[in-house]
């Protein structure tokens, strides 16, 4: 189990494997304010929030974990927000509402793949798009 804290000069994560989250009941429980690496095995947990709950769930206390510090902004930061999905959304113009049209399941989709599979998605429906548009971007559940 490699567990280590991430600091840079405005922040600190605890680096937690996803197992980990899942074996103590609290992935869902997980803000936005955290990071998961490119392959999934790794959840960055955001210091005043996220790691406070994984201690309390694990029954592990902060005391020897090693860290890493970043001169500048940890490259952890680029990584996707913890329960964030790249999709497919339509914005009316009018209200400002959205509509995710594709899942998580969709997310390893090229822009393009995911663009037809949006076009699908609202043919199946028998959504149209009117004055709206498609964006492509992260969505947060």
């Amino acid at each position: 189990m490699s567990i280590r804290w991430h600091v840079d000069g405005g922040h600190a994560w605890l680096a937690v494997p996803t197992e980990l989250l899942i074996k103590h009941g609290i992935a869902d429980q997980v803000s936005s304010y955290s990071y998961v690496s490119p392959d999934g095995e790794t959840v960055y947990l955001e210091e005043d929030c996220d790691a406070p709950r994984f201690f309390q769930a694990s029954g592990l206390r902060d005391v020897h974990f090693p860290a890493t510090y970043y001169p500048g902004h940890a490259s952890l930061r680029r990584f996707p927000s913890w329960g964030a999905y790249w999709t497919n959304y339509c914005r009316n113009h009018l209200d400002g509402g959205e509509v995710v049209l594709t899942g998580p399941e969709h997310a390893n989709l090229s822009d393009e793949e995911l663009r037809a599979e949006t076009l699908a998605e609202m043919d199946r429906a028998g959504l149209e798009m009117g004055e709206g548009r498609i964006v492509i971007g992260e969505w947060t559940e």
